[in-house]
């Protein structure tokens, strides 16, 4: 009995193991996204937007793209063949009247994706 007991375990732990993989596979290569708000003046903020590849992938490249010339970047604009683990930092400078916060962060390759970031509302 406590073979079979054995079998039964190691035979969930499989299938549970091979569902996590196939549900992973589906998410497919993706991008973790964080946002810090290092400072702030009289109607501008500067947030230190970092990007890490995650899902196995190398991703063709990674870009950030502003929305207008309130929004500068102080730093890369982009990376190409970013590998899984890799952090992409940049710093984006805000004139925060005279448009929206945000940044769109795009991912090419095999899963192209845009992130639209609000900036205000992530920052930690």
């Amino acid at each position: 009995m406590p073979r079979r007991r054995l079998l039964a375990v190691i035979a969930s732990a499989l299938l549970a193991g091979a569902l996590g993989a196939w549900r992973a596979r589906d998410l497919g290569p993706r991008l973790d996204v964080a946002v810090e708000r290092e400072q702030a003046t009289a109607g501008t903020a500067a947030y230190r937007v970092s990007v890490t590849s995650r899902g196995g992938e190398v991703l063709d490249e990674v870009a950030f793209q502003v929305p207008g010339p309130w929004v500068e970047i102080d730093g890369p604009r982009a990376a190409r063949r970013l590998r899984p683990g890799v952090e992409l930092v940049t710093t984006l400078r805000v004139r925060e009247a005279e448009g929206p916060a945000h940044v769109d962060v795009v991912q090419r390759g095999r899963v192209a994706r845009t992130y639209r970031i609000d900036l205000a509302e992530r920052a930690r």
